[in-house]
Formats: C-alpha cells, structure tokens, sequence
C-alpha cells in the first residue's frame, strides 16, 4: 500500500508543478500579447502557438461554464426566495425558518 500512497503524492506533486508552470506561461504570453507594443505570438515555436491557442480556447469555456453556473444558482435561490415567500408563518415555524 505505501506505494499507491507515495505514487498518489507524486502525482499530486506533478499536476500542482504542471499547474503553477502553466499559470506561470499564461501569464507570460498574455503579457506579451497585450503590451503596449505586443509581441508576436507568430514567431515563438509553433507548439507554443498550439498550446495558447488551445489554451485561450479552454479559458473561454471555463469562463462560460462559470457564467452558467452562476447564473443557475442565483436563479436557483430566487426561486428558493419566491417559495419561502409563499409560506406562512406557521409553515416557516413549522420548518425551522424563523
């Protein structure tokens, strides 16, 4: 078993560094592509320019998964809202609500 542990911690270690690697170039070709006099993206190798294409792609879609997301709780609390509206004070005493 120590050795599923200690592969597990390894794993977690490799995907925190993969992840603090790529903060760390995201960070460094949007700071390049929005300078005041921007760099080209066209002459850094073409992985590179795979891999923040993609990258941009995939940030555009989390950003939208999180809009939706936000979206579906604040209409899910204000139909939480309308419900308790609807309640009596009976029924919100009945519940624990008051």
């Amino acid at each position: 078993m120590a050795c599923v542990t200690g592969c597990e911690d390894s794993v977690t270690s490799l995907r925190q560094e993969a992840d603090r690697v790529t903060d760390m170039l995201c960070t460094v070709l949007d700071t390049l592509e929005t300078a005041e006099e921007p760099v080209r993206i066209d002459d850094l190798p073409r992985a590179i320019q795979d891999w923040w294409e993609e990258h941009k792609q995939a940030d555009i879609a989390r950003q939208q998964e999180k809009q939706r997301w936000q979206q579906e709780r604040r209409e899910a609390e204000e139909a939480r809202e309308r419900a308790l509206a609807k309640l009596t004070p009976e029924e919100r005493r009945a519940l624990g609500l008051d």
